[in-house]
């Protein structure tokens, strides 16, 4: 009997954003509310930035079931107590010149060989570091703000705008980051450029049906260009706590179905971010109907660490094996693609284990599904061969 080693695969974290290397410690309660995607129940004092948590949140967050398995697996590794002030202390004497050498040793145990940037620095920014390979996403709706605060005219717009995204390819950026959804609806309809002429002195004014004709006709002539590119565009999707407050009926990814029914709309991938949870199935399904749609289980990975494999198990169910894509949407701390990488080969190994006993795949079809998901099918999407991975 052959037994295929899922430890070995290497680890692509297909949505992470800056790590803070500067930071020597952190208290338990901000180590925790680095895990939190909602709302903090006490506003900061004018001019102090973030809103900050009370002692009762605190505790609340103590009691996140990500936070749980953060305790418990990084207690194993250090070998100290399960317990949230056990694990900071001892994470904080590892940190005391910043958390660059810790990152360092947490990826090479982990297996993570790249990953997929999404920050607000420019491009070759020092803060976007990673002891990884590297690939960075471009934000569009920062830049669309801003032009149309410039531009005249829906003309002038559209050409500045699809000029930048033809210099961020250039200049190396490997996707484009949208967050559609939130802004208008993912149920996005094809506008002519005259509608959208027409629509856009009322836009630079604020209505919002007309910016959300604007946004669409933006957001097709994008499609066009990077399907001729064949740069992806990432949406964000779902409900990760906080984001899309206000808007969450518009975050489903079946919304986009009749869109995408147009066959010129199918040159482009596209990428749904965080799975759209808890939309998860429908983003599944999705990949299913449309050969160019792709789904991304970052947040999903390691936020539902304690429902994770049951999530993953509905989407091998109907999704195609080969567009799916893992994650973190990692922020400050390194742990969280260490554990994501960890909870994902772990996972993987033992649902493809029980679905090779029950005979409904092979070893080495289940084998193949994970080094897919693992990394597999971040190297086709993003074009490196396993030689340039290093």
């Amino acid at each position: 009997m052959v037994k295929y080693d899922y430890s070995a695969i290497p680890y692509f974290d297909n949505h992470t954003h800056e790590l803070d290397y500067d930071r020597t410690g952190y208290t338990p309660e901000e180590l925790s509310i680095s895990f939190l995607h909602g709302f903090r129940d006490m506003p900061a004092a004018a001019g102090n930035g973030e809103d900050w948590i009370s002692a009762g949140q605190a505790q609340d967050l103590r009691n996140l079931g990500v936070v749980k398995t953060m305790v418990c697996m990084m207690a194993k590794r250090f070998g100290c107590a399960p317990n949230l002030d056990a694990v900071t202390e001892y994470r904080n004497s590892l940190t005391l010149s910043g958390q660059e050498e810790y990152a360092k040793v947490l990826y090479r145990e982990a297996g993570i060989i790249g990953c997929m940037i999404d920050s607000g620095f420019p491009m070759g920014d020092l803060r976007t570091r990673f002891p990884c390979r590297t690939f960075r996403l471009f934000r569009m709706d920062p830049v669309l703000t801003e032009l149309k605060r410039q531009c005249q005219s829906y003309a002038e717009l559209k050409k500045t705008f699809l000029d930048r995204v033809c210099e961020a390819v250039g200049e190396g950026y490997a996707g484009i980051k949208c967050h559609i959804g939130e802004i208008h609806t993912l149920q996005v309809r094809y506008v002519t450029e005259y509608e959208a002429e027409k629509a856009y002195a009322s836009a630079i004014l604020g209505d919002p049906k007309a910016s959300e004709l604007v946004y669409f006709a933006i957001f097709c002539e994008m499609m066009k260009l990077c399907g001729e590119k064949d740069i992806p565009i990432h949406i964000h999707t779902g409900c990760t706590g906080g984001s899309g407050n206000g808007r969450i009926g518009e975050l489903n990814p079946l919304l986009m179905a009749e869109f995408l029914n147009d066959r010129e709309f199918q040159k482009t991938k596209i990428v749904f971010l965080h799975g759209s949870y808890p939309d998860i199935r429908n983003a599944a399904l999705m990949t299913h109907m449309f050969p160019n749609i792709w789904m991304d289980l970052s947040w999903v990975s390691p936020w539902t660490s304690m429902d994770y494999e049951n999530i993953l198990q509905a989407v091998l169910g109907v999704a195609v094996h080969s567009r799916v894509l893992l994650g973190t949407g990692q922020h400050g701390i390194p742990e969280m693609s260490w554990m994501a990488a960890h909870l994902a080969r772990r996972s993987l190994e033992h649902i493809m284990e029980g679905l090779s006993a029950q005979g409904i795949i092979s070893e080495e079809q289940a084998y193949e599904t994970a080094e897919q998901l693992l990394v597999g099918n971040a190297r086709r999407l993003y074009h490196f061969p396993e030689e340039e991975e290093r």
